[in-house]
């Protein structure tokens, strides 16, 4: 796993959060495009963003400068290598390639390619169906808060959604994204703050990293096809059981000194649990 750029997407991910807080949409935007390493594992998060741009809201200027930042990186390799979108292209693509394996080859333990191992001929496109069904479901829950859209709210249900509906790739060290949802969860309990309630979460999580440890030891980093479905239950679950405000820390209404925009934001962590 040495080696691996997850954490730049986490990076991405985090900086777009910290930038959108204080209203820097130019700088969410730049560090939104390092999510873009693995545009695959990110999809809907990148939709909801260009949906949220033909509203005319400021994610326009996140999306100009996130897309200034790719062509400048995608323009920089070829310098050195003139060929290597289309090598890019040839790795990505359905078919096979005598110098080195392509997605048509790898084992992928997504939702995708249990679809795919399912059905006579093992037809590449069918790895593409959860995704398929993703994007109008998104777009339709977009719709419904589009009034109202907060993205620390919802970028960690994005992030989760995300990576089960990835078509491919989604091996164990990419789901460092999956540490955007459990930070929300953990926010949750911190608010709820009941001792069984806590100690049971923390139990859960540490299991499931011990079981995780244990299986991608034995069987390798494809051996976690269950990673993904525990972790949005476990966000469910714990958004479910704490009974705390998720806005926790945001003064109620009618406290002295609670604002207008604390109001907003009081309604829209209402919203926030599952």
């Amino acid at each position: 796993m040495i080696g691996q750029i997850g954490g730049f997407m986490l990076l991405g991910l985090a900086g777009f959060l910290f930038a959108v807080r204080f209203e820097r949409f130019a700088l969410a935007g730049c560090f939104g495009a390092l999510t873009a390493i693995k545009p695959h594992l990110l999809a809907p998060f990148a939709l909801v963003l260009l949906l949220e741009a033909l509203r005319g809201r400021p994610a326009w200027k996140s999306v100009l400068a996130g897309g200034a930042v790719l062509l400048v990186c995608g323009l920089l390799p070829l310098a050195w290598n003139p060929a290597v979108w289309s090598q890019y292209r040839e790795a990505t693509g359905a078919g096979q390639a005598q110098s080195h394996h392509t997605l048509h080859d790898w084992e992928h333990p997504t939702l995708g390619y249990a679809i795919r191992t399912a059905l006579p001929g093992r037809p590449f496109a069918a790895m593409f169906v959860p995704l398929a069904v993703a994007v109008p479901l998104v777009c339709a829950y977009w719709w419904g808060r589009r009034s109202a859209w907060d993205w620390p709210t919802e970028l960690p249900r994005l992030v989760l959604v995300s990576v089960a509906a990835a078509p491919y790739g989604a091996w164990v060290f990419d789901l460092v994204l999956v540490l955007v949802p459990v930070v929300q969860a953990s926010a949750w309990l911190a608010a709820d703050g009941r001792r069984n309630v806590v100690l049971g979460a923390a139990a859960l999580y540490a299991a499931m990293n011990l079981l995780a440890f244990a299986a991608t030891s034995e069987a390798g980093w494809t051996a976690n096809r269950w990673l993904v479905p525990v972790a949005v239950a476990g966000y469910l679950l714990v958004g479910r059981c704490c009974r705390a405000d998720p806005a926790a820390g945001i003064r109620a209404e009618g406290e002295t000194g609670a604002g207008p925009d604390d109001r907003v934001r009081l309604e829209r962590g209402r919203a926030a649990r599952p």
